[in-house]
């Protein structure tokens, strides 16, 4: 079996770790952009990761706050994502300007 060396890469395929798009996965002559498709939504993992919590609180506060969930899939190989819209929306809600 061949072993190939990893190199770092982003969530999204087609990103480095920079998370600028590769060249390769850039849209040309008029195609869809399928990357700005990917930023519309947030994972789960991406908000814990992005409020320093667990997965579980992230859960609890989207259910508090009332975001939106896309559930894609069904069971527990299902994907559930939440509008970065939404998101940074609640997070300007919630900022607090200190005196």
């Amino acid at each position: 079996m061949l072993a190939l060396p990893l190199k770092p890469t982003g969530d999204c395929p087609g990103l480095g770790s920079t998370g600028e798009e590769s060249p390769s996965r850039r849209p040309e002559n008029g195609q869809d952009n399928w990357l700005g498709r990917y930023r519309r939504y947030m994972r789960p993992k991406d908000l814990a990761r992005r409020w320093v919590c667990s997965r579980t609180q992230v859960d609890r506060i989207a259910r508090r706050a009332g975001l939106r969930r896309t559930c894609l899939g069904e069971g527990k190989n299902g994907m559930v994502l939440y509008l970065r819209e939404e998101v940074e929306a609640y997070e300007k809600s919630r900022r607090v300007r200190m005196s």
